[in-house]
């Protein structure tokens, strides 16, 4: 997660087309995973908030 996080800030400066998400909501994102401990539960964790959030 801290490799694919640092790589969208850089697509954020880097990149000619918008973002598909703000780096305010992206920085929220990263702590709320973080907090739930998704980024040592690997995909599974992210089925579980995607499935949360509908």
């Amino acid at each position: 997660m801290q490799l694919s996080l640092s790589v969208r800030i850089a697509e954020e400066f880097m990149s000619k087309e918008k973002a598909s998400m703000p780096l305010d909501d992206l920085a929220r994102l990263a702590k709320f995973l973080w907090l739930r401990g998704a980024l040592h539960a690997g995909v599974t964790g992210g089925r579980e908030i995607a499935a949360g959030s509908r």
